[in-house]
């Protein structure tokens, strides 16, 4: 989300922004995107889907406090990707180009 998401990041509004666009998913919509996918005949409850997406969104998105810190570094300027990602077995992300050009815009 920080890659993606202008600064200042303000979770809470990304958030918010992401639960209405679910809340107000429609039939036309799914048509274009989700029902050519579903096998011919498959019925669908959109309130009852919607409500299932936004609970499993509301246990995935609740921050840590290491998580807030990160969030509020980046928005000061400051990636520490340490905060996240300390043992982990992943490639160096001290250097991640687009981390760093965002943290100075």
């Amino acid at each position: 989300m920080t890659l993606s998401t202008e600064k200042p990041i303000n979770f809470k509004s990304v958030f918010d922004r992401a639960m209405e666009k679910i809340d107000g998913l429609n039939y036309n919509q799914l048509r274009e995107t989700l029902i050519p996918v579903l096998h011919k005949g498959e019925k669908i409850d959109i309130p009852k889907m919607s409500r299932c997406v936004m609970q499993e969104l509301e246990q995935l998105f609740r921050l840590t406090d290491t998580e807030k810190e990160f969030i509020t570094a980046f928005n000061e300027g400051t990636y520490k990707p340490q905060l996240l990602f300390d043992g982990l077995n992943v490639n160096d992300l001290s250097a991640h180009p687009m981390a760093l050009w965002k943290v100075q815009k």
